[in-house]
C-alpha cells in the first residue's frame, strides 16, 4: 500500500511501507511510462513522502513502531534532490533530542 504520496518534476513519488522503497512513476502527458524503485530497503520501512519548499523531497522512515528489533536511531528523515541524480543526504532524528543533525 503505498503512502504519503507526492508530485515533483513530471513523477509522483510514493514510498512503501513493505517494500521499504521510495517508488516513482514518471509520467507522461496521459499515462505512466515507467515506475522506478529507489533506496530499495536502504532505510528500512519507509512511512511518507513530502515536498519541501526547497525543492528537495522528503522521507520520513517508521521503523520505531513495535515491529522488529529497532535501535534508538532508526528513524530518520531522508533528504533526496531528485533533480540531481537523485542525490541523497540523511538527517538524524533524536526522539529525546529533535533536533535535526546530518547522518551522512
Amino acid at each position: 500500500m503505498p503512502s504519503g504520496t507526492v508530485y515533483c518534476d513530471g513523477s509522483i513519488f510514493f514510498a512503501g511501507l513493505s517494500g521499504a522503497s521510495l517508488y516513482e512513476a514518471v509520467l507522461s502527458a496521459t499515462k505512466v511510462i515507467e515506475v522506478k524503485r529507489h533506496l530499495q530497503r536502504e532505510f528500512k520501512r519507509l512511512r511518507t513522502a513530502v515536498a519541501g519548499p526547497d525543492g528537495y523531497l522528503y522521507i520520513l522512515t517508521n521503523n520505531r513502531d513495535g515491529r522488529g528489533n529497532a535501535a534508538p536511531d532508526d528513524d530518520i528523515i531522508i533528504r533526496i534532490n531528485p533533480g540531481r541524480g537523485f542525490v541523497k543526504s540523511v538527517l538524524l532524528v533524536s526522539f529525546s533530542n529533535p533536533t535535526l543533525k546530518p547522518l551522512y
